[in-house]
């Protein structure tokens, strides 16, 4: 029955964008045996692998794009690949499916022009960047939703209006 059934995220870290969804039974996932959630989140060898790419970037700088568009370029499909961990001139990190990590560790060898080395590593040696949190002080005059939004988005009041109209913006879900 679907009433039994339980879905939980895993992206490789906590706070992932990109996830796949393990579905099981409670007691399954709950449980220690090779079906567990614990087993499919495992490390090492569970359902997410992280791929290091490392190059030179100091001169001719990388970003999202740039990784992303090297990794489809291998010839892979986007759902197979996770979020892209850019970390500077030391190159990226990578997470993807198992199968993919050891397909590309093979097939990508440059990242724009500049080469690179693309290896299979631990999850455990994953290093996720601390969120961005901006946090700003605003005094509205009423409590209308345009005038919040305007002021959280920084945006004008009759752009917000427009998004408010279309249906774009909405307040507790709905």
């Amino acid at each position: 029955r679907m009433a039994d059934c339980e879905a939980r995220p895993w992206g490789g870290y906590d706070r992932a964008e990109r996830v796949r969804l393990i579905l099981g039974r409670s007691e399954v996932l709950d449980g220690d045996g090779d079906d567990g959630f614990a087993a499919l989140t495992n490390v090492s060898d569970g359902c997410v692998a992280l791929l290091q790419v490392s190059g030179n970037f100091m001169f001719d700088a990388a970003d999202h794009r740039d990784f992303l568009g090297a990794t489809l370029g291998a010839g892979i499909e986007r759902k197979t690949v996770g979020d892209v961990l850019v970390q500077g001139e030391r190159g990226a990190q990578i997470l993807v499916t198992p199968t993919m990590a050891t397909y590309l560790s093979t097939a990508m060898s440059s990242v724009r022009k500049v080469p690179v080395t693309a290896t299979r590593c631990s999850l455990t040696e994953l290093r996720v960047p601390p969120p961005r949190v901006d946090s700003f002080s605003s005094i509205e005059k009423s409590m209308r939703l345009d005038a919040v939004a305007s002021a959280g988005f920084r945006m004008s009041r009759s752009k917000v209006s427009d998004l408010i109209g279309s249906g774009s913006v909405k307040v507790n879900w709905r």
